[in-house]
């Protein structure tokens, strides 16, 4: 995981860097100074400049270095807006925008995201309001909020909820693609506008007790690999099983470039190739039922468990001994039970995860313009606050992730609604 000593939550106060540069960074295992000043919010001449670095291609893990971050950055909670952001630290939306890329709608950011506050932002002459103490609506961004951009042309995606699939697991774009997003969501290593959360440069994954890296997880020989380079490395894979889903798909009726059920399909074959082959056997059972993320999510689950034996699947592992399908979420419930689970618990484990995959995806799609939002039924018009008393915040959806398919284990199985 990246060690950030200035990251700090809302809640707490930024404690001022030790030196006059910034704060310290002690580079990870496959780190660039490219990487590590994109995710600073500078550049790597400026890095190169603080830390007497003459080659910027010879850092070494456990190095720390300085970087100009300011001293802090920003965790979004529920109800925040970017305009709350600038203000209470004294800068604009502009500077937070230009400051974090990823932020491509200053109306969508989402609890998790981590906001970078830039260096010697463009400081208001106004005074600072308190945004959170008035009953008055938040002042607008000073920025123009546009519409999340998606590709122009027809290998874009549309608000229809369907995508072009070749586009959307381009290599050539690696961790800036549209699969690593939505999907790298789901994995905990993204957020839905684009931004990295620290299990992007690495984590230890908690059914397999091996390492991951990147933004799918990726966890085959990446020593030496950056977190990029082990995204271009699974956009790869995935991209090659396009042909074969397309015909499952056409063969069943359905249409393989729905957002919904190419998403779910995919990340299921991130999370395990052999659940993903079972799903592709069974899909033409949506022929009947529909394709609806409640539908995708209960097939995704029957990948895992026969639903006419109501046992899980077995199969043969590549040294030719049988195993039992789902086992690292056996794992998880042995962990997390301190004892030998039974096959219901072991289920309920795989099921909330499946439903908890599925719903993260949501959010990122509809951030990146995939799939809009939902038409919500008109609401009794709600009386208006007294004089002095605050406005309640409509809650963001949305939950801090952790790694992994364990995030489900304590979550709802309720499916949410496109």
């Amino acid at each position: 995981m990246l060690e950030s000593v200035g990251s700090v939550s809302r809640a707490q106060s930024a404690t001022p860097p030790q030196n006059s540069g910034g704060q310290d960074y002690r580079i990870q295992r496959g780190d660039t100074l490219t990487e590590i000043a994109d995710r600073f919010g500078t550049d790597v001449k400026t890095l190169q400049q603080l830390n007497d670095i003459s080659n910027p291609n010879r850092i070494y893990a456990g190095q720390t270095i300085t970087v100009p971050t300011g001293g802090k950055s920003v965790t979004v909670q529920r109800g925040d807006t970017l305009t709350e952001i600038a203000q209470e630290n004294n800068t604009s939306v502009a500077a937070l925008m230009k400051a974090n890329p990823e932020i491509r709608n200053a109306n969508q950011i989402y609890p998790g995201d981590v906001v970078r506050i830039p260096v010697g932002g463009e400081a208001r002459v106004a005074p600072r309001v308190d945004a959170r103490s008035t009953a008055k609506a938040p002042v607008a961004p000073t920025v123009e909020a546009k519409a999340p951009i998606a590709p122009s042309g027809p290998a874009g995606p549309t608000t229809s909820g369907q995508i072009n699939l070749r586009e959307f697991f381009d290599p050539a774009k690696g961790s800036r693609s549209l699969a690593a997003i939505v999907i790298g969501n789901a994995e905990g290593n993204r957020t839905p506008s684009g931004g990295f959360r620290d299990g992007y440069a690495g984590h230890i994954d908690p059914g397999n007790g091996k390492g991951n890296r990147g933004s799918f997880s990726y966890q085959h020989g990446t020593k030496g690999m950056t977190p990029g380079q082990a995204d271009v490395a699974q956009l790869t894979k995935l991209s090659k099983l396009i042909p074969a889903y397309e015909a499952a798909v056409r063969k069943a009726g359905l249409d393989p470039s729905n957002a919904t059920l190419a998403t779910a399909y995919f990340d299921l074959f991130n999370q395990s190739e052999t659940a993903a082959a079972r799903f592709l056997n069974q899909v033409g059972d949506l022929k009947a039922t529909g394709i609806s993320n409640q539908s995708v999510t209960e097939l995704r689950f029957h990948s895992f468990v026969d639903k006419n034996t109501g046992r899980r699947f077995t199969y043969e592992d590549r040294k030719g001994n049988t195993q039992v399908a789902g086992g690292g979420f056996a794992n998880i419930a042995r962990d997390n039970l301190k004892r030998a689970p039974t096959e219901a618990e072991v289920q309920n484990v795989i099921r909330r995860d499946q439903a908890r995959r599925q719903n993260d995806m949501i959010p990122a799609m509809r951030a990146q313009g995939i799939i809009g939002n939902p038409v919500a039924p008109k609401a009794p018009v709600s009386p208006q606050p007294a004089t002095g008393e605050p406005a309640q915040k409509a809650p963001v959806n949305g939950a801090k992730p952790l790694f992994g398919y364990n995030r489900g284990i304590d979550l709802p199985t309720t499916v949410v609604a496109q």
